[in-house]
């Protein structure tokens, strides 16, 4: 394949908007839309090694993924290692454990999956990942596995055909993005179903390519400032707003095809792109990729995410110098097949992947306290962190019996509704206590608190009435009381408040969502899902007394920032906004049950009276195990403030 300088020139034109953004320089807003630009470049450069292989009959798989082993992974393995250490200096007992899951991830190549089951991309979260940006590895090598595939079934076809296949294809991925993208943006942003079109429409740049070999013209002059132009604006117009990817995306996407297609030597973008130092980033742009992130992310954990501005300047020039490093040393070697030959290769790689998996499953299962590992907290930090990880222990509570009518439960099976039937016999009628992973915290409070005999907790955590999901307990539950009307002399019903409210897109919050520092607007109250609680509470009502007892405020703040604070420098509050929504929350499901006139609702909010000052981490206890669930101390001391819950008990036994 003839080199091409401005292809070098577009690498770097991907590499260092991505590092800048990661590094917080607000002019680079949009410098995310670097790894769309490689995308493109990917499916070029592969697609016309593989097509131009199929027609002569040369193409191999064996060999197809020798090269994209040499390509990609020396340089991973080398990075992951490295990352090793640091991870064992730097990070808590719940980071080590979530380091050692990315690990595996990378190494086959799923990290996309994993990050997008744990947040998004732009959360504050995902500032603690040194791992995230494999993401974008998982998604190539994902689209890697299935294309040459595709292209040996049906390479055959005239080019016309062909590139027609791909658009069709490229088509259908991006309508996806563009539907998913309010909907599931997270999924839209990791996944391969919605990022396949980025690398599709390269590829079929790649089978079209002669028609675009032509001498430059005042046309192709044009349509390549014009594609720079595109590729420049979304680097700095665009934010993380913005839905991504979607349609908005066409304008880098088509932006790096036109420079592909039309920018040669003798054109102006070509020669901008052909500058010597652009050349000599895109040459090591890779392994830059692959180093900026740790960098950045373990800085932030020793400065406890306080970075300046010159540091991150530093993290940079150091990026590209272990870049120039692992290009020279890792990937220069490992690219010839003269110097490690093909056998080699594999076994290596094998064997590194299957040592990889090893220490991270053995990490993972096995890791020690951080208290063990890390030196740069001063006193008082490492008191929070004693704090913090002893509650992250205790939060393990299994299902079971707190006393012999005192019990846990995931749902009504025909011996725990003969044990309440045992139990409704010797002791009258009980308490139930019903909803998902916040109720478990409600039924733990009110043993500790109270001396009735009689208490059922009803709970799975991913189970709320209005988000039907298969395998849940409320219909089971609602069963029971038809059947058992006098079991229980109450049923008070609890869940989590931000599955009642929607984000800017109307969508029903997350977890992400809350941990956001960056969010600063209040989240609107999901008034449809309030009235399908409502709806549930009142079938069971017919039969049994319900009390809806409403959400508490949840403070999302990360474990790591108590303990950059210090257990004796307790957080002032938790962001307004956050507050405001809980608020408004609460008062608009009481306004809403006050209209209805059939479900009493007593408001956690009012009773709890929550100070972050005093109410999260003192130096004898932390009172929330995580950014929402009361910690056991948390259950005792926010147990004892239901003062409202307790009078209405006592009123109805």
């Amino acid at each position: 394949m003839k080199y091409r300088a401005e292809i070098d020139g577009l690498r770097a034109l991907a590499v260092l908007p991505v590092i800048l953004f990661h590094a917080k320089f607000d002019l680079f807003s949009g410098g995310f839309v670097g790894v769309d630009i490689f995308f493109v470049i990917s499916g070029f450069l592969i697609t016309t090694v593989i097509y131009q292989e199929t027609l002569a009959n040369r193409f191999s798989i064996v060999k197809f993924y020798e090269r994209r082993i040499r390509r990609i992974f020396p340089a991973l393995y080398a990075l992951v290692l490295a990352c090793i250490p640091a991870a064992w200096l730097l990070m808590t007992a719940p980071e080590f454990k979530d380091f050692w899951q990315s690990v595996i991830a990378t190494i086959l190549s799923v990290s996309n999956i994993l990050f997008w089951r744990e947040s998004g991309y732009f959360a504050a979260a995902a500032e603690m990942k040194p791992l995230l940006h494999t993401w974008s590895l998982g998604v190539e090598e994902q689209f890697y596995i299935i294309f040459p595939i595709l292209i040996l079934l049906v390479g055959k076809l005239s080019p016309r055909n062909l590139t027609a296949v791909l658009v069709i294809l490229s088509a259908l991925s991006l309508g996806l993005a563009e539907w998913m993208a309010p909907r599931y943006p997270d999924a839209n942003f990791f996944l391969l179903p919605t990022r396949a079109w980025e690398l599709g429409l390269g590829a079929a740049l790649a089978i079209t390519a002669e028609r675009w070999n032509r001498p430059a013209s005042w046309r192709s002059e044009a349509g390549a400032l014009l594609g720079l132009g595109g590729i420049v604006y979304s680097i700095f117009a665009f934010d993380e707003s913005i839905a991504w990817p979607s349609a908005w995306t066409l304008i880098p996407v088509v932006g790096v095809l036109l420079v592909i297609a039309l920018a040669r030597q003798d054109t102006i973008a070509g020669r901008l792109l052909s500058w010597k130092p652009f050349i000599a980033i895109g040459l090591i742009s890779y392994s830059a990729y692959l180093w900026h992130q740790p960098l950045f992310v373990f800085a932030r954990m020793y400065f406890m995410e306080q970075v300046s501005t010159n540091i991150y300047l530093a993290l940079c020039a150091v990026t590209f110098v272990m870049a120039a490093l692992s290009w020279r040393f890792i990937e220069q070697p490992f690219r010839k097949p003269g110097e490690v030959t093909r056998r080699v290769l594999f076994s290596s790689a094998a064997l590194a992947s299957l040592v990889f998996i090893a220490v991270g499953v053995a990490g993972y299962y096995f890791s020690p306290s951080a208290q063990a590992r890390l030196r740069y907290l001063n006193d008082d930090q490492l008191n929070a962190l004693r704090i913090v990880e002893a509650v992250a222990d205790r939060a393990k509570s299994p299902y079971g019996r707190s006393g012999d009518c005192r019990l846990q439960i995931d749902g009504i099976s025909p011996a725990s509704a003969a044990t309440i039937a045992d139990c409704r016999r010797r002791y009258g009628p009980g308490i139930a206590v019903l909803g998902d992973s916040h109720s478990m915290n409600t039924y733990r409070a009110l043993i500790k608190t109270t001396d009735k005999p009689f208490v059922v907790g009803i709970a799975r955590g991913y189970c709320r009435p209005n988000i039907p999901s298969a395998n849940c307990h409320y219909d089971g539950f609602l069963d029971f009381v038809k059947g058992s009307p006098d079991a229980f002399a109450l049923v008070i019903y609890n869940q989590a408040g931000f599955y009642l409210m929607l984000d800017d897109t109307g969508d029903v919050t997350d977890r992400a969502d809350l941990l956001d520092r960056n969010n600063h607007e209040e989240f609107a109250v999901d008034t449809t899902g309030v009235n399908a609680v409502a709806d549930y509470l009142a079938k069971i009502d017919a039969y049994t007394p319900v009390i809806w007892l409403g959400p508490w405020i949840e403070p999302y703040l990360a474990m790591r920032e108590l303990v950059a604070r210090g257990c004796s420098n307790p957080p002032e509050g938790v962001r307004p906004n956050l507050t405001a929504s809980f608020d408004k929350l609460d008062d608009d499901i009481a306004r809403q049950m006050a209209a209805r006139g059939d479900i009493d609702y007593i408001s956690t909010i009012k009773d709890l009276n929550f100070d972050a000052k005093t109410d999260i981490i003192n130096c004898k206890d932390v009172y929330f195990n995580d950014g929402d669930h009361w910690s056991a101390a948390g259950e005792e001391r926010f147990g004892n403030r239901l003062s409202t819950l307790r009078a209405a008990i006592a009123e109805r036994q």
